[in-house]
């Protein structure tokens, strides 16, 4: 459904590792030519969009939307920080849409 980039350090290279959402709400990461399951169940639903960014701490963090209404924050080893339960935190713009059960990040 989704994917980023998470770029790592290590030592003088830089190495870049493929990670990607699923529509059965799994993160999954490409190892070595091989797929590894990070977390079978991130979200409820399809995981619809994905961000790595160092912005949020001095850490790079894996944010994750899912068609549960949640935003997760992670980190790169997918242990859970925080979430955000987007149908009780939108903005007034977008309130019509908050019962609906369709309604999805």
């Amino acid at each position: 459904m989704c994917l980023s980039f998470l770029n790592l350090k290590v030592g003088t290279t830089i190495v870049s590792d493929m990670i990607f959402g699923t529509s059965q709400g799994e993160v999954l990461t490409q190892v070595k030519g091989q797929i590894v399951l990070l977390n079978g169940e991130a979200h409820k639903g399809a995981v619809n969009c994905m961000k790595v960014t160092e912005r949020i701490s001095k850490f790079l963090n894996v944010i994750t939307g899912g068609e549960d209404g949640f935003v997760k924050i992670w980190t790169t080893t997918l242990k859970l920080l925080q979430v955000i339960d987007m149908r009780t935190s939108i903005p007034d713009l977008l309130k019509d849409y908050r019962n609906q059960k369709c309604f999805g990040v």
